[in-house]
């Protein structure tokens, strides 16, 4: 992809369920597309409390699912899995948990605390 269409691609509005990313958020996405195709196999996204994380995790598993591929989050806590679990939901994405206490089934998308990984 070049600048130009990674440009284009940035212009345009993705939505996920009920939400519709913003131009910041966006951006990461392009950044983490621009990544895998440059060969990166383990993409890694951080930002700041307000950024919209959960919104952007939203926006990149329902990319990589449209491409049949697999995703595993890892979160630090376990308010953080069941916040993205919930999300999820709202999006009718199929997902498992992937912790202490909850009953995994086998799926594309996986949430998994940090700890349970570990």
């Amino acid at each position: 992809m070049d600048d130009h269409q990674l440009g284009e691609a940035l212009l345009m509005e993705i939505q996920v369920g009920p939400y519709v990313l913003r131009k910041h958020q966006t951006g990461i996405i392009g950044g983490c597309r621009e990544a895998a195709f440059d060969g990166v196999r383990r993409i890694m996204v951080q930002g700041p409390c307000g950024f919209g994380k959960t919104i952007v995790a939203l926006g990149l598993i329902s990319r990589v699912l449209s491409k049949q591929g697999r995703v595993l989050v890892l979160a630090d806590t376990r308010q953080l899995v069941y916040q993205l679990s919930d999300k999820l939901d709202e999006c009718q994405i199929s997902h498992s948990v992937l912790m202490a206490g909850e009953e995994y089934k086998h799926s594309t998308v996986t949430i998994a605390s940090k700890q349970t990984m570990y």
